[in-house]
């Protein structure tokens, strides 16, 4: 079967770097080789790094990261002839780049299939960038060819910039997805999602089949939850919420637990060991802002409370012959 290429483009400065920094290190089941033009700048988590030769990282989740120097056909080769080829192969275009030219380049070489042009675009800076007399056409063009738009730095500007901006790209990429995000903190299945993925995201299925606006919200969870109460929130979402992830604090055992919801779909599970320095926060992505911020809110209030619950014996104790009871096999 062929392996799905997305292409990664955006003018300088938008967040590409960022954004696969995230990627590598969220990437938990699926192999993806990570082509980029500044091999130096992929400031990857430590912890996740097997091993480490002059111009490729090998990560313990089977991910690997490749300068593309000057030949992205070499590049492009090396990868193929892995003991393991990857399952998906993930390049980023300079800043300066069309990904478009690029994905011909791809869509020729035997062995790979496109699978998306993905553009991440700075939401304070791109209107004056696409306006620009000597780069504008090219910013114009990376946009006008993307399969999915991540508006990056969304933190930077209120509300109303915000949409001002989702309204002015709907025009210029018509038939693109729109994903706001901050530190280029997405759900990577948005950019690795493949045939390969068995619980394939319901979100990535929709950035192409309908074009729309989707928004996310990142909630930090530091304070360990009671995951009973986690599973009610989670079994009552509302249809414009299309995803959740990220990692919680069990309040009853103290482990580090990967949540996933897709649709009805949901699992909460302890994460693999990679990811035990993870940052404790769920990530929700979905089409409609009030909903989500609903959620948000649901979430938040979750953890109030807890730190006295894991002081109190009788509570802690209950739950934790619960999760016990769970974990040998027992109903819930």
């Amino acid at each position: 079967m062929d392996i799905p290429v997305t292409i990664l483009g955006g003018y300088l400065g938008a967040g590409k770097t960022t954004l696969i920094n995230h990627v590598l290190s969220h990437a938990l089941d699926v192999r993806v080789a990570v082509l980029v033009n500044d091999f130096g700048a992929v400031n990857i988590d430590a912890s996740l790094i097997s091993s480490r030769a002059e111009d490729t990282i090998t990560l313990s989740n089977g991910c690997v990261c490749c300068t593309i120097q000057d030949d992205l056909g070499a590049a492009i080769d090396a990868q193929l002839r892995r003991d393991k080829p990857p399952q998906h192969i993930l390049i980023e275009a300079s800043g300066v780049a069309e990904p478009a030219r690029m994905l011909r380049y791809v869509e020729s070489w035997p062995g790979l299939s496109r699978h998306a042009v993905v553009c991440v675009v700075d939401v304070e800076t791109i209107r004056e960038r696409a306006t620009d007399k000597f780069v504008g056409g090219v910013v114009r063009r990376q946009i006008g060819s993307a399969d999915l738009l991540i508006l990056n730095k969304t933190d930077l500007v209120d509300a109303e910039a915000r949409s001002s901006v989702v309204d002015w790209l709907s025009g210029l990429a018509s038939g693109a997805g729109i994903v706001e995000s901050t530190w280029g903190r997405i759900d990577p299945a948005l950019v690795l999602q493949g045939a390969h993925q068995a619980a394939a995201s319901r979100y990535g299925e929709l950035a192409h089949a309908r074009p729309g606006t989707f928004f996310n919200a990142t909630v930090p969870m530091e304070e360990a939850l009671d995951l009973d109460e986690l599973e009610t929130v989670l079994g009552d979402l509302p249809a414009s919420v299309h995803r959740v992830k990220g990692f919680v604090t069990d309040i009853a055992t103290g482990r580090t637990m990967l949540v996933q919801c897709v649709a009805a779909r949901r699992s909460i599970e302890p994460c693999p060991h990679a990811a035990d320095a993870a940052p404790q926060a769920l990530m929700a992505i979905g089409t409609d802002r009030k909903d989500l911020e609903a959620l948000r809110l649901q979430l938040a209030a979750l953890g109030a409370g807890n730190e006295a619950a894991l002081n109190d014996p009788i509570r802690s104790g209950t739950r934790s012959a619960r999760r016990a009871a769970v974990a040998d096999g027992g109903a819930r």
